[in-house]
């Protein structure tokens, strides 16, 4: 049987820590080890790991809690699987609920003899709110439309062989945003074979309001820049960066009319196909009218915020190479 080990990176967690290791402590299938990185909390965090390392010590599960001030999560990730005893590797986010049968979805395909090198698990968007729902959306991708053959698992819902990790020399520790997407694409281009596990349920709480979301979306935009011709975002954001150079040059050519007319009738288009995903789900129980309105709203400033991060991503990596 295959020992599993469990990893994750906290930073300042001290709201969100006790109820994501609950969702861990009470998995039907347990992991062999945990091991957390803290890269410097200054809150609560760790003295919250300690108490609930002294409680999962009585039900004999092990937690490892290494303290490396100043690590980002791709060094914290790749300093927990070194330390890691367990032939596979799990991974989640702090800050997320773990569904009761992740671990034991996520970790079945292990158990053929054949089995796969990398497991993805899936994520839903959680949140009370019509914000954090409108938002659930823009970053989540429905079950349904999935392309399980090409999906680049977030590291908040996957499971990896050790020697998958090895092989591919571990998540780019230059990144702290998009390293997951990258260390994704090292695997599949080191021609090892995912499986997807749709059980494998991971629950993704959503920024609660305006500014916390433009700044989760501008901070994944920089590590697509960082990550360069890497990135699986890379392509597109580059093109689109291009086409907003040429708007802006019709622009300048007294084209502002026009222009605004055809922004408008972009995002309203936008906003009409995020929400006609809801139309006959009554288990949101609220007016798509005012999801509509919300996203039509919301969706221009996270797209400024997505290009924005996508140009600071750029330039500090060009400061980097100067560095070097």
């Amino acid at each position: 049987m295959m020992k599993i080990s469990f990893i994750a990176t906290v930073l300042n967690e001290e709201k969100t820590i006790d109820s994501f290791l609950a969702s861990l402590a009470n998995q039907s299938k347990l992991p062999n080890e945990i091991i957390i990185v803290d890269a410097g909390s200054v809150d609560k965090t760790i003295t919250k790991i300690k108490k609930e390392k002294l409680k999962m010590k009585k039900n004999k599960i092990i937690i490892e809690l290494l303290e490396r001030k100043g690590f980002n999560r791709s060094q914290g990730r790749n300093e927990a699987i070194k330390k890691a005893k367990g032939e596979i590797i799990v991974t989640s986010d702090a800050g997320c609920l773990l569904d009761k049968e992740w671990l034991k979805e996520i970790t079945k395909p292990f158990l053929k003899e054949d089995g796969p090198a990398v497991v993805s698990g899936f994520y839903l968007p959680t949140g009370e709110s019509l914000f954090q729902k409108v938002l659930g959306q823009l970053t989540s991708v429905s079950l349904k439309n999935i392309d399980q053959k090409n999906f680049l698992p977030s590291s908040r819902s996957l499971a990896f062989k050790k020697n998958a990790w090895t092989k591919v020399g571990g998540y780019p520790e230059e990144l702290n945003y998009c390293e997951d997407l990258v260390f994704d694409l090292r695997l599949k281009n080191a021609g090892l074979e995912f499986i997807f596990a749709s059980k494998a349920i991971v629950f993704w709480p959503q920024r609660k309001n305006f500014f916390q979301a433009i700044r989760q979306f501008f901070n994944y935009s920089v590590g697509d820049g960082m990550a360069g011709e890497q990135g699986p975002h890379y392509k597109k954001l580059r093109w689109q960066l291009l086409l907003l150079v040429g708007l802006g040059i019709l622009g300048a050519l007294g084209w502002w009319q026009e222009l605004g007319i055809a922004f408008f009738i972009f995002f309203v288009f936008k906003a009409l196909r995020l929400t006609s995903g809801f139309i006959g789900n009554s288990s949101f129980g609220f007016n798509h009218l005012l999801f509509f309105l919300s996203s039509f709203f919301l969706i221009p400033f996270l797209n400024l915020a997505v290009m924005l991060g996508f140009l600071a991503g750029i330039f500090k990596k060009s400061l980097i190479k100067d560095k070097k």
